[in-house]
């Protein structure tokens, strides 16, 4: 069965943060060969947690930053909370 749009992004979501199972995996490969809008707001998914993921490591390194490390400590405990 044809899973839909909605749970398709779902699936596209929960693979950001965990290894879906075969039968997700499946589901949404098949999904995905079909539908193009699906297929182009995973690409943006991806696209938007890739440039998180640098933009918080490049925070982390970045030492002319004039925050306090608890302050670091703090923002980048809420970025990744947000990417849950």
């Amino acid at each position: 069965m044809m899973i839909s749009c909605k749970r398709a992004s779902q699936l596209t979501s929960k693979s950001l943060d965990q290894r879906l199972s075969f039968s997700e995996r499946w589901s949404l490969r098949l999904h995905l060969l079909i539908c193009n809008v699906c297929r182009r707001f995973k690409q943006q998914l991806y696209t938007l947690s890739s440039a998180i993921k640098g933009l918080l490591k490049q925070t982390e390194e970045d030492e002319t930053i004039q925050l306090s490390l608890e302050a670091k400590a703090r923002i980048k405990t809420k970025i990744e909370s947000n990417l849950e």
